[in-house]
């Protein structure tokens, strides 16, 4: 089984949208219909992100942690006592691509730190175009680059056990986490 790792804080706007995506993930053809089992976790939501999980065949699991890497190793326990053999995650603001799960696994990798496409950079408000351009004159979407996007992480879950997790870090996710 995949386990797919979603945190989401507040995400009420992004939510549909991501989950729509994860679920056309999940059906590829290229997964040669091996289950997928998606857990949302509900870390402090204030908004109706939790209202919306509802209404989608996922499993939510509300904790309040109020930081990203406590949510997805909270999300990755609850996958791997399911029997998960690979953990991939996102963000509940990303839209993956259809074969997003299938270019993982392709891989043979122990670990996948995936590339990611900011489609919109409004939430930057006035400084925009300031951080359009520091992101688009540093970014190498290509193999070898050094970026680790949580929005695009993919872990065998043996390594994943192996490791001891995800760390807590202190610092917040960008955006207020």
């Amino acid at each position: 089984m995949i386990g797919i790792c979603i945190p989401a804080h507040n995400e009420q706007a992004h939510i549909d949208r991501c989950l729509a995506a994860v679920l056309r993930a999940a059906r590829h053809a290229g997964l040669a219909g091996e289950p997928v089992r998606v857990v949302v976790v509900l870390d402090a939501c204030t908004d109706a992100t939790a209202e919306r999980v509802k209404a989608w065949p996922v499993t939510a699991l509300s904790v309040q942690a109020r930081n990203v890497g406590m949510a997805r190793d909270s999300g990755a326990r609850v996958l791997l006592a399911a029997g998960a053999r690979w953990l991939a995650f996102t963000d509940a603001d990303t839209i993956g691509s259809p074969a997003w799960l299938v270019d993982q696994l392709s891989l043979g990798a122990q670990v996948v730190c995936g590339t990611v496409d900011v489609m919109h950079w409004h939430a930057h408000g006035v400084h925009a175009p300031q951080a359009r351009a520091a992101f688009l004159a540093t970014y190498q979407d290509r193999d070898g680059h050094r970026h680790v996007h949580g929005a695009n992480l993919g872990i065998d879950a043996s390594v994943y056990e192996r490791l001891g997790g995800l760390i807590p870090c202190p610092a917040a996710k960008i955006g207020g986490w």
